[in-house]
């Protein structure tokens, strides 16, 4: 009804209990049951075809959930090396700490490990499935080797009880040495069913023998012990320390670790999904899925995570060659996806960001500048910022990585003659210095090695840590010339691989840190225009002109013409229209100044000194009243609803930043502080001096920021790409960053809207839609009459030319002009930009012509109003947004 062509759909494979998101799989070879199992998930794609809608499934293959009902990590910590799954994850087995060989570290628990135990936090259990241990909602299972000694702890407890000759004495002590022979046996042959029939008699004689269950039972508060007697948990503490994971208290993992994690977190654990084994069982369902047809894409979640992309991506293609494949990849605004990654394109970060970027007026920012670092006290770039905090993530959060990078490339050079002197804290520091300089994610390796731009990349940073370390000129030197594969012409096959490795291990974490450092910490520092603070910005580029614009949706339409075109994901730090309204800010950068400054004199009094510190301080004050510019509702209907929003929003923020308080460390006062600040400022009524200058003005932002959302959004449809729609932002999408984003979209409101527009599309229906643009409807409008003109001419926005087009003048940077054209079709887009300083300088477009192509058509129709119009010169602009903001003509050749 709307003109969807495809369910653009999260993860659906059964992912860790509770899950509200799907990214924490604990089995790729199950539909999820939470979203209704297999049979839910039928029911659904054979509606779906029945609308002839495709579906594009987001897939998980860099890492897995790090939990009990993880059954391929459980059957690693009950066997060992002899688990079938010993491969499955990408955890350093053969650490070069002792306490960490053969054993994976499992760092949950809330507190030092002896605490726990001496808490009795820690408990041996028994069940149908054997033994296992438990900290709270944990349950690890006790190593196969372990049986043996546990069951034969106290024997004579049990022949004291029961006669020798018994059958089921006899029986268990079977068991017991079944369980030790299974442990020293070499055959694996028959490995797991022997497990399996060990356990079945070991549980059938606890349920039918009364003596050996209470013998067992016995055993179990044996090892459990007595709390706050250490000496009695000495049992359970030798019987741990021998298991094939390691417990620590959650803050061990930041600075010691033997697995890589998704980004920073603990629960995330990943995949060797680069070893066949693991690629082939992993993805059994997906594939047998797209060979039924039930799934017709793929979006691959954190392909930069992975240990070798492209290898990895050709591998999808070659079973899945006719599926459409996008990559979740963050590009700098001038950096390019690498053509050798056999997908479609990308999932539409960038193209959020140039879209973002040429609404705003690159003139104000020497203006907005200068407030800023006055204002705030903040004279660091952004860029400072980024180096400075993943420096910070590295030193606080990943040192555990960064120390095991460092003992694998000490590893390595050990045998080169050029490398053995090199210790492994100057290493350390290198490789430190490198991450922190590195301006991309990451870069990547062909089959010929590095492209020209990432090879500028690894250049640029190397050339900057030396800068800022001549004391560490060799180490970055050497580091240098295996980033970049320049290698001495004799070097051995053995080496050359030793050194590739490396290299794709640390691009592996490139990615991780660059996303904590600058999305997850300076973006919420840097907030000089947070418009721009956005996921897979840059905030230091401050706008972009038409030329630029123009030039890189060519290179678009030429190289990645199937892309997708996002402005708002569940990963955005705030909503596209929020976006849309911030930037009518730069066109207006002196009243919006004026404004800040006012607001800040008036609010004096609603803040706090914490510890010497007025709170919020100025520069949290000054992301404050940008988010409310941004976020505030059209109709004030739930002002306390609101409010509840913006606090945990940022409260969210000031931890992320990590400047007065964090995650781990939170300063309630700060917070509190902040809080009290809000509920202050925003308190209704009649002598709230900041509402009342601050509403009339936020109101005006609003009402122009409608123009920039009809424009940004005419924009996503119809520019080189596939438009892609996030849930809810059919109306207007003033959300900010999760779980905001996550609320319950009220799609029986968006439904009745489509069936009104549908019924009315009249000159008097738009006016109306114009007259209150408040309810989002205008937006849906817009949706539904260009995704209908998409499925009438398919062939004119996917493969369509484009072309720029230019009103002759200073008024051409008030709008962006293009056409697509294919064939005898053609299509011209006109949406403006910069209203409201258009309007304030009394521009008009009376007698403004958009010159065309000598070759276009001279009939016109205006899909979005019906009006017919003929032209020879160009088109008149002061009709083209007489009835509607923006415009959309088609026309055929003859």
């Amino acid at each position: 009804m709307l003109g969807i062509s495809d369910i653009y759909a999260a993860p659906i494979f059964k992912s860790r209990n509770g899950s509200i998101h799907g990214y924490d799989v604990i089995d790729p070879l199950q539909i999820n049951a939470q979203l209704g199992g297999q049979e839910g998930f039928n029911r659904l794609i054979t509606k779906a075809q029945e609308q002839h809608l495709g579906w594009i499934q987001d897939i998980v293959p860099n890492h897995m959930a790090f939990d009990s009902d993880n059954r391929l990590l459980m059957d690693i910590f009950e066997n060992g090396s002899r688990s079938k799954y010993y491969a499955f994850f990408d955890v350093q087995w053969d650490h070069p700490y002792e306490h960490l060989k053969g054993k994976l570290l499992a760092h949950f628990l809330g507190d030092l490990y002896g605490r726990c135990l001496d808490k009795n936090e820690i408990r041996l259990q028994f069940d149908e499935n054997g033994f296992s241990v438990h900290f709270y909602e944990w349950k690890f299972p006790l190593k196969v080797g372990s049986y043996s000694k546990v069951l034969g702890t106290d024997l004579n407890w049990l022949t004291d009880k029961i006669q020798r000759e018994e059958k089921d004495y006899i029986d268990f002590l079977e068991i017991i040495n079944g369980f030790k022979n299974l442990e020293e046996s070499t055959d694996s042959s028959n490995y797991y069913n022997q497990l399996a029939l060990l356990k079945a008699q070991l549980w059938k004689l606890y349920f039918s023998n009364d003596l050996i269950k209470r013998y067992i039972e016995f055993l179990i508060s044996t090892y459990n012990g007595i709390p706050g007697d250490a000496h009695s948990l000495n049992k359970l503490d030798e019987l741990l320390s021998e298991q094939h994971y390691k417990l620590s208290f959650w803050k061990v993992g930041n600075e010691e670790l033997n697995y890589r994690r998704f980004f920073t977190i603990n629960g995330l654990l990943s995949v060797h999904i680069e070893e066949q084994e693991v690629f082939d069982h992993t993805h059994q369902l997906i594939f047998q899925l797209i060979n039924s047809g039930q799934i017709t894409g793929l979006r691959v979640d954190h392909v930069d995570g992975l240990y070798d992309p492209v290898t990895y991506l050709n591998k999808i293609r070659q079973r899945a060659p006719e599926a459409y494949i996008t990559v979740e990849k963050i590009l700098d605004i001038h950096e390019h996806l690498p053509s050798i990654m056999p997908v479609q394109g990308t999932t539409g970060y960038d193209f959020m960001n140039l879209v973002n970027e040429v609404f705003v007026d690159r003139v104000s920012e020497k203006i907005i500048d200068r407030f800023y670092v006055a204002f705030s006290g903040q004279n660091s770039t952004y860029r400072d910022f980024v180096k400075e905090k993943k420096k910070l993530f590295m030193g606080q959060h990943m040192a555990g990585d960064i120390d095991n990078l460092a003992l694998l490339l000490k590893q390595i050079i050990n045998g080169d003659r050029y490398g053995r002197d090199m210790t492994m804290y100057a290493l350390r520091r290198s490789i430190v210095e490198i991450m922190a300089q590195f301006p991309v994610y990451r870069a990547y390796m062909g089959d010929g090695g590095l492209n020209d731009e990432d090879r500028i990349h690894i250049k640029e940073a190397i050339a900057l840590a030396e800068n800022k370390n001549p004391g560490l000129i060799n180490e970055l030197d050497f580091i240098s010339k295996i980033l970049l594969f320049e290698f001495p012409a004799d070097i051995s096959a053995s080496k050359k691989e030793a050194y590739y490795h490396f290299t794709k291990k640390f691009q592996q974490f490139s990615g991780a840190l660059m996303a904590k450092g600058a999305e997850d910490t300076a973006f919420y520092i840097y907030n000089r225009f947070i418009s721009l603070n956005e996921v897979g910005a840059d905030p230091s580029v401050f706008g972009i002109s038409l030329k630029e614009f123009h030039e890189l949706m060519m290179e678009r339409q030429k190289d990645w013409p199937f892309t997708m075109n996002a402005t708002s994901t569940h990963d955005t730090k705030r909503g596209e229209d929020i976006r849309a309204r911030l930037n009518v800010l730069s066109e207006i950068p002196r009243q919006w100044l004026q404004k800040v400054t006012l607001w800040s004199r008036l609010t004096k009094n609603k803040k706090k000194v914490i510890n010497g510190l007025i709170a919020p301080d100025r520069n949290d004050e000054f992301f404050i009243y940008q988010t409310l510019i941004g976020a505030y509702s059209f109709d004030d209907a739930n002002p306390e609803a609101f409010i509840g929003r913006m606090k945990e929003y940022v409260i969210k923020s000031l931890r992320e930043s990590k400047r007065h308080t964090n995650w781990v460390k939170q300063d309630a006062n700060y917070e509190e502080a902040c809080i009290y600040f809000i509920d202050e400022i925003l308190k209704q009524g009649e002598k709230n001096e900041f509402l009342n200058s601050f509403l009339p003005f936020q109101k005006q932002v609003a009402m122009d920021g409608v123009i920039n959302s009809l424009s940004q959004t005419m924009l996503k449809l119809t520019c080189p790409g596939i438009p892609d729609f996030y849930q809810g932002c059919e109306l207007w999408d003033l959300s900010l960053v999760d779980p905001d984003n996550r609320r319950p979209v009220d799609f029986q409101q968006r439904m009745k809207f489509l069936e009104e527009i549908k019924k009315n599309d009249g000159s008097d229906f738009i006016k109306a839609l114009k007259a209150d643009p408040t309810d989002g409807k205008i937006k849906l409008f817009l949706i539904s009459k260009v995704l209908e003109m998409r499925q009438q001419y398919p062939d004119l926005f996917l493969k369509g030319e484009y072309i720029p087009l230019e009103v002759v003048g200073e008024l051409n940077k008030y709008i962006i002009a293009f056409a697509r054209r294919a064939g005898p079709v053609w299509a011209v887009i006109i949406a403006p930009r910069f209203q409201r300083q258009f309007s304030q300088e009394q521009h008009q477009w009376k007698d403004i012509l958009l010159p065309l192509p000598s070759e276009a058509p001279f009939d016109w129709t205006n899909i979005l109003t019906q009006e017919k119009l003929s032209v020879k010169e160009g088109l008149p602009l002061e009709a083209m947004f007489r009835d509607f903001p923006v415009t959309l003509l088609v026309s055929s050749a003859h």
